[in-house]
This record gives C-alpha cells, structure tokens and sequence, in this order.
C-alpha cells in the first residue's frame, strides 16, 4: 500500500490525515480523509514521531522510518492500536510470538519518508508537510536501500504540488 498523509499544523500534538491511497488499500477497506475511523496524531505513531523529532534536532543524514517486521517490534506504536489487547505474558519471547500470530494491521514491513524537499537547507521540521508511507504484507516486503531513494525523490516532487494546493486554499 502507498499513501500520502498531510499534518494539520508542524507540532507534536499535530493530526495526521491520509489525503491520498493506492487504490488496492482503497479496494480493501483503507480509508481517507474524514472517513478515516481513527484520529491519528503524530505522537502516538512511531513512525512518524521518529521522523518529527530527527528533523527538529536538525539532524544532517538521510531521515527516514523503515521496519521489516512492525508486529514483532514491540516498541512500534500505531494510533490504530488504541483499541487492540497487545499479549502481555511477563515474557518478552512470548509476548513477541503471540503479537506476531495476532497482528490486527493489514501489513508487516513499512518504509515511511518525511514530505520535505530535498534541498540540505530545508531539511528541518519547519518544512515538513507530511509523509510518504509504502506497506507491504510481507515481513522484509522491500528493498530498503532502493526504497528509501526512490521515495525520497517522489517526497521532493510532492513538496511544491502540496505548497501550491495550500496556496490556492487560502485564496478562497
């Protein structure tokens, strides 16, 4: 699945809305915008709170959130779990065994890549404008290294796309 989720505001306590889906997540149920059953805000997804907070330490390398197994990383949070009973056996192993079998998402591995252009001098949190997310049922469903750039030059040619809807927003 590919989509493209926008931010509400740049901030921690920002919404997370999911403008645009491929359309196999829409045939299968993934919703968008206001029809989206959850509200997501940024600090209760890893992945994207990942992103927030390298990009607001001014971090210099290439910012991206990759796992190749999100229902056995016990430390990825989804605001679409809120509602799911995470196994909790006092044994990391079997804690780690049961989530897996029981996984409620409809994907196993995710590259997510900050909405940001490219250019080095505007790789800070003031400029991001959302993310680019690619899920895969499968477990290690991408080729990380490729992904990633491939991703990040879709992320670049989206900034100014998104920059000129805003644009016409406010001239209504």
């Amino acid at each position: 699945g590919v989509c493209i989720k926008l931010m509400t505001e740049v901030s921690k306590e920002a919404v997370i809305v999911t403008h645009v889906r491929d359309r196999y997540s829409m045939k299968n149920g993934r919703k968008t915008g206001k029809n989206e059953k959850v509200k997501h805000y940024l600090k209760d997804n890893s992945d994207f709170l990942y992103i927030y907070e390298e990009l607001d330490q001014s971090n210099s390398g290439i910012i991206y959130y990759y796992s190749k197994d999100v229902a056995t990383d016990p430390n990825y949070k989804n605001s679409s779990l809120h509602n799911w009973k995470q196994p909790t056996f006092g044994w990391p192993i079997v804690n780690s065994l049961i989530r897996k079998q029981k996984w409620p998402l409809p994907y196993r591995s995710t590259i997510v890549i900050p909405i940001i252009p490219l250019n080095s001098n505007n790789q800070n949190v003031a400029n991001l404008k959302g993310f680019l997310c690619l899920d895969s049922k499968k477990t290690n469903g991408f080729n990380k290294d490729a992904d990633i750039e491939i991703l990040r030059g879709l992320s670049d040619e989206i900034c100014p796309l998104i920059d000129r809807i805003n644009e016409l927003s406010m001239q209504k």
